[in-house]
This record gives structure tokens, sequence and C-alpha cells, in this order.
């Protein structure tokens, strides 16, 4: 029997979904949070008011990002792009930026 070989377009999204589950899941200690994300993109309107983060989990292929504003995470592989929705942000992950940018903005 031959093994069907997955895409990259297969891979990135499987990655989505295991990045989403995660989102979903909860349980994770503030260390473990601060060890996993990358970098933080802040999405703010025109005053300044937050909006959502965009938080970099792994770079260099694939780079994936969670979304807290659109509630998505985004996959991006060469020319591949992947966006796997979550329903719950059990992580908290929304309201510690949200908190931490209002904290930055006040300084």
């Amino acid at each position: 029997m031959e093994k069907t070989k997955k895409t990259g377009q297969q891979l990135l999204l499987e990655i989505c979904q295991q990045e989403a589950a995660w989102v979903e899941a909860g349980g994770s200690t503030w260390e473990e949070l601060l060890e996993r994300i990358l970098d933080v993109n802040y999405i703010v309107d025109y005053k300044g008011d937050y909006l959502g983060a965009r938080l970099c989990v792994t770079t260099g292929g694939p780079g994936i990002w969670i979304n807290t504003r659109t509630q998505q995470v985004e996959g991006y592989w060469w020319n591949d792009r992947a966006t796997c929705d979550y329903r719950e942000d059990s992580q908290g992950l929304d309201d510690y930026y949200e908190e931490l940018w209002y904290n930055i903005k006040c300084r």
C-alpha cells in the first residue's frame, strides 16, 4: 500500500489546529505562556485603545501567529497560508495582553 504524502498546506493546517486546541484547552502557567510567545504585535485603534494582539509562537518555517482580535491561529509557510478559528481563549491570552498594553501605555 502506498503512503500518501501530505502537502505543505495540509501540514500547516494541522499545526494551526494544534495551536487552536492549545488556546482552547487552557491550563498553562504564566511562565509557560511567556516562554511560548516569541513576539507580540499589538492591534490598537487611532486613540491607542487595545483591540487585540498577534502573538508569534513559531518562526522560520512555519510562522504561526495567534490573533486574539479575530480569534484565529494564522499560519504562513512559503506561499502557503492557513487559518484556524478557536472559540474560547481558555489561556486568557487576550485579557493578559490587554492588561499589559494598558500598563505599557500608562507609563
